[in-house]
């Protein structure tokens, strides 16, 4: 676990699909993650959950152009 990022409760990305240019259809969708941490770092953002059962982690890397918000639950 990096000590340097803060730990969420829960983190809700509205993500941007890669290419659909529908105009009648939202392009988004939303992806939750659980006992997570993030960090924004130059165009990305990474999100690591935590898996206590194993003592593990695991990540995700998003870049921030397909970022459309998100929203972050403290615990």
């Amino acid at each position: 676990m990096n000590n340097s990022e803060p730990i969420f409760k829960k983190i809700t990305l509205i993500v941007k699909e890669e290419n659909n240019k529908d105009k009648y259809f939202n392009n988004t969708f939303k992806v939750d993650y659980n006992d997570c941490g993030m960090v924004i770092t130059g165009d990305y953002l990474i999100i690591t959950e935590y898996i206590n059962e194993e003592q593990s982690e695991k990540s995700k890397i998003y870049e921030l152009k397909f970022i459309d918000s998100y929203k972050l639950y403290k615990n």
